[in-house]
């Protein structure tokens, strides 16, 4: 047998009898602010899907997921991390934001996450963060020394986080760029095309973008100070900003 063969038996195996197997490396049931306790069966699966590679050992396979603490989080609640240190989130679906925190109620957007993203939420600095759901959604945290330390031996694993990394560095970039040189409308143009990438959904030879952000969220991700076009054309559709 080929070992691509070995390789698809192992990933059918798992997708088929994980569920029946999964309470034996079953990780603590996890409780964040707004959200309540899911098992992290399925959720971890998700991420196993879109994340691992699929000649993993069966031993460091539920390794991962014993790290992993997954949380289900209702529209506009939050899942803080103080005192728990830089996390690697996976969005299993829904859509969320990652917001930073400062002195005196002062709070920044600072990304926009969507479902089979894989992010970083920074340790505790000269701000704290959190993540905020948009819609309802389920998210997948582990402790991120823990995470790089078990894949570290692990190729197929670093490889996608240094895509990851290197997306988001683009996105900071663009975003730097966007507030010192282009104008409003350049920038919801900047902003559009970005998520025209990565949400939208081709239909009957269109692309469809449903953001699920307000445009305040938007504009205040994007660095405008106030809602300016963006914010005028939800007010002309008779749409609350």
């Amino acid at each position: 047998m080929r070992p691509r063969d070995v390789a698809a038996l192992g990933r059918l195996w798992r997708e088929k009898f994980l569920r029946a197997l999964i309470w034996v490396k079953e990780a603590p049931a996890y409780r964040g602010e707004g959200g309540f306790m899911i098992t992290p069966a399925e959720p971890f699966q998700r991420f196993a899907n879109r994340i691992l590679p699929a000649n993993l050992s069966d031993t460091v396979y539920f390794r991962f997921q014993s790290l992993g603490r997954s949380s289900q989080l209702a529209r506009a609640h939050s899942l803080d991390f103080a005192g728990a240190g830089q996390q690697i989130v996976f969005v299993v679906d829904g859509a969320i934001k990652l917001v930073a925190h400062a002195s005196e109620s002062r709070d920044q957007i600072v990304a926009f996450q969507f479902a089979g993203e894989v992010f970083t939420v920074p340790g505790p600095d000269n701000y704290s963060y959190s993540v905020s759901a948009l819609k309802d959604c389920d998210v997948l945290a582990f402790d991120s020394a823990e995470f790089l330390r078990l894949a570290s031996s692990e190729a197929g694993v670093l490889h996608h986080l240094l895509e990851n990394t290197t997306l988001s560095l683009r996105r900071c970039r663009e975003k730097t760029i966007a507030l010192g040189r282009k104008t409003a409308g350049e920038r919801i143009a900047v902003f559009l095309v970005g998520m025209a990438e990565r949400i939208g959904v081709e239909q009957d030879g269109r692309l469809v973008l449903e953001l699920p952000m307000s445009a305040i969220e938007a504009q205040g991700r994007r660095g405008d100070r106030d809602g300016g076009p963006f914010r005028r054309d939800f007010e002309r559709r008779g749409e609350s900003p």
